[in-house]
């Protein structure tokens, strides 16, 4: 493994499987995982849901920034981020500053199809989640875009996924390809 990777952050859209690769690639590095929306719920004492509907979405991303420059600190950690945490370019910095940014790199369609069934994705919420998913998927594509370590996720299962992030981190500097 490159002496550089300190942490391993994972970023991507709603449904890129983040929070499962994250556990089982923690699980085969013997590092901790840290699932950021899930410390955001545990110190909330509520749901991300919750939060959106009784605190709003600022009120979200003031706590999701805390919780990620945290989970920042230290190494050796699996940090699976929520869809939208490295908007924020403060957040961004501190998580590339200390961890090797791996997108998921999931399709509109996929992610459309995995997250068909799920009603508490507050950012989905409402009538016609498939046009509001398609919108937030096309605003994001340009952030997304620019992380060069990426695993496309599509047609692969979690531990597929999680060899070729293994396979990236233990490649010389530099030599990172799109898998």
């Amino acid at each position: 493994m490159d002496k550089r990777t300190r942490n391993i952050v994972l970023v991507g859209f709603s449904g890129a499987g983040k929070s499962t690769v994250g556990r089982m690639l923690a699980s085969r590095l013997g590092w901790a995982v840290v699932d950021t929306d899930a410390e955001i719920e545990r110190r909330a004492g509520k749901s991300i849901a919750a939060i959106f509907a009784e605190d709003g979405e600022p009120a979200f991303r003031a706590l999701e920034a805390a919780v990620c420059q945290q989970a920042s600190e230290g190494d050796r950690k699996v940090i699976a981020t929520g869809g939208g945490a490295l908007c924020n370019d403060d957040t961004k910095r501190a998580m590339q500053a200390t961890g090797h940014v791996v997108l998921l790199d999931v399709s509109e369609e996929e992610a459309l199809r995995r997250l068909a069934a799920h009603t508490d994705r507050p950012l989905l919420a409402g009538e016609d989640a498939a046009a509001k998913l398609r919108a937030l998927y096309r605003s994001r594509a340009t952030f997304y875009g620019q992380f060069e370590q990426r695993v496309k996720v599509d047609g692969k299962t979690p531990d597929q996924v999680v060899d070729a992030i293994v396979t990236d981190i233990q490649r010389p500097a530099g030599a990172h390809q799109d898998r």
